[in-house]
């Protein structure tokens, strides 16, 4: 990936939102997040790492109860809607039974760690 040029406001951000996706739980959007805060710690200008780091210390994380979603799903279900393609997989309901669906999807819809 080649270097991003980013305004102050943007670099602030992007750490946010990282922060929230790795606050969210150990799936693998949150490690993949943390691996990109990591990256991107070593090159914040010293001037926006004061207020990264305000960000961080006055930002709590609720505890979520939804399952930790799979990287590799959420990729492929993008994969799908962009090329139209007819995706099958596996479910538990709520109830506990499981299925099985086909589907065309057309978005991908996000709420805290809940996907659609």
């Amino acid at each position: 990936m080649p270097p991003l040029l980013l305004s102050d406001d943007e670099a602030v951000a992007v750490v946010a939102c990282l922060r929230m996706a790795a606050a969210t739980g150990s799936d693998a959007v949150g490690e993949a997040a943390l691996r990109g805060l990591a990256k991107l710690d070593q090159v914040l200008p010293s001037r926006l790492r004061a207020d990264v780091v305000a960000l961080h210390d006055a930002t709590i994380a609720l505890p979520v109860s939804a399952p930790a979603v799979a990287l590799e799903a959420l990729q492929q279900f993008a994969l799908a809607c962009r090329d139209h393609l007819i995706t099958r997989f596996h479910y538990t309901a709520n109830d506990g039974k499981s299925g099985e669906r086909e589907v065309e999807p057309a978005k991908l819809l996000c709420r805290g760690r809940l996907w659609y």
